[in-house]
Order: C-alpha cells, then sequence, then structure tokens
C-alpha cells in the first residue's frame, strides 16, 4: 500500500496520454487514456462488434495485458446480444437452447449455443439437435486455444461448421453461438472488475431496499395486532 501510495504521489504532475491497445482479434482501434502503461494491466475493455459481423449484435470482452511494455488485449467473453435473439425468432418454429462447460488447449470455457428451426418439430428431433451440437462444439473447443476459438467466432467459420453438420438432422434457420466466456482455474467466470462497480452498487441498493420493505411490512403487521388487542 506504502509503494503505491508512493507511485500515485509521483505521477501527479505527470501528464496522461492515449496508449494504443493491440487487438488482434478484431480491426477495431483501441487506445486507454493513463499516465504509464502499467496502469492498463488487468483492466476489461468491451466492444463492439456489430459493424464488423454485418447486422449481428455482439459484445467483446477483453482483458489488457503488458508485455514488454506494449499493452495487448486478450479475449474474455463473447455474446450475442438479446436484441438479435429477438430479431431472429420468428412464429412457427422452435428453439434449442444449452450451456456447458467445455475444456480446450488453454483451459475451461462456458459455451452457450442457440440453434432455430426453420418449423415446429417433435421433442425427439429437438433433443437430437441439442445432443448432437453438444458433441460437434465440445470436440471445436478441444482442439483450439482461445485466441482460435474467439477468431472463429468473429469470422463465422464456427456457426457454419455447426450448421452445415445438424443439418443431417434437420435444417436450420439459425445456429449461433451466443455466448463464449473464458472460465477462471476454479471453474468461474474471469471476474470483470472494472465493468461490475455500477453493477455493485445497484444490487447493493436493491438489498437495502428489500430490508427496508421487508421492515416496513413488519411494522405494519405489528400495528394490526396492537389494534386487534385493542379493539
Amino acid at each position: 500500500m506504502v509503494e503505491q501510495k508512493q507511485t500515485k504521489a509521483k505521477r501527479k504532475g505527470v501528464k496522461k496520454r492515449f496508449y494504443a491497445v493491440e487487438t488482434p482479434l478484431v480491426s477495431t482501434p483501441v487506445e486507454l487514456y493513463l499516465t504509464a502503461p502499467e496502469d492498463a494491466e488487468g483492466k476489461t475493455v468491451s466492444l463492439d462488434l456489430s459493424r464488423s459481423l454485418r447486422g449481428k449484435s455482439a459484445v467483446m470482452n477483453l482483458r489488457v495485458l503488458v508485455e514488454g511494455g506494449k499493452l495487448r488485449a486478450t479475449p474474455l467473453s463473447f455474446k450475442l446480444a438479446g436484441a438479435y435473439i429477438i430479431r431472429v425468432m420468428r412464429k412457427g418454429s422452435d428453439y434449442i437452447e444449452d450451456s456447458f462447460e467445455a475444456s480446450g488447449k488453454d483451459g475451461k470455457v462456458l459455451v452457450k449455443p442457440f440453434l432455430l428451426t426453420r418449423r415446429k418439430v417433435s421433442r425427439a428431433i429437438r433433443a437430437a439437435l441439442r445432443t448432437e451440437a453438444r458433441k460437434l462444439l465440445e470436440g471445436w473447443v478441444r482442439g483450439n486455444g482461445n485466441d482460435e476459438l474467439f477468431s472463429d467466432l468473429i469470422a463465422g467459420k464456427a456457426q457454419k461448421e455447426l450448421s452445415s453438420k445438424l443439418r443431417k438432422i434437420y435444417p436450420l434457420a439459425v445456429a449461433e453461438v451466443r455466448w463464449l466466456e473464458v472460465l477462471g482455474g476454479d471453474g468461474k467466470a474471469e471476474p470483470e472488475a472494472q465493468l461490475s462497480g455500477e453493477s455493485q452498487g445497484s444490487e447493493k441498493a436493491d438489498e437495502k431496499k428489500e430490508v427496508v420493505k421487508k421492515k416496513s411490512s413488519e411494522e405494519e403487521d405489528v400495528s394490526e395486532d396492537a389494534v386487534k388487542k385493542a379493539a
């Protein structure tokens, strides 16, 4: 703590400037406003990939690492927006979802596929599609590292292969991986401390509201009991 205070005190007179961050998986330029490159270590950056994906609304979170004085971003998660899922939904069709963990070359990841049939199908066909999709995606994760997994999603390669192989069971209108997230060593999602401050504050506020509501309801019950006894 003392060392951190000393370094901060030394940097008080240092002006901030923009530092470029290397993002090999996307062409979107990223810059961080910092006093020194070391301040970016561990920070999380969110990128909107809607333009590069041509119509698909998706967000990718990346973690910034300092390597040899340069900043490089590694992928943490890829998530399709809920608005996109709602837009592709159609009447007279069925959707299949799943969520599972799979082990790859760089560790465990969380995978959530989304499949949409062209028409209504039986429960047996939905179960067969879900089982086969999990089998195919587990094999895809097993043979690739994290960079390759996210690169395949951005390029649409993984989705095309999934759709073509599942066509043998039933032709699909949509075959997507709506969620891909790198998991920590304990099997839990990597924390996003830089982006979760507001959400944590809102959660605490909600908890306080719930406590106040409980207290007010208890006071109302007590007052009602007192009125009944007085009567």
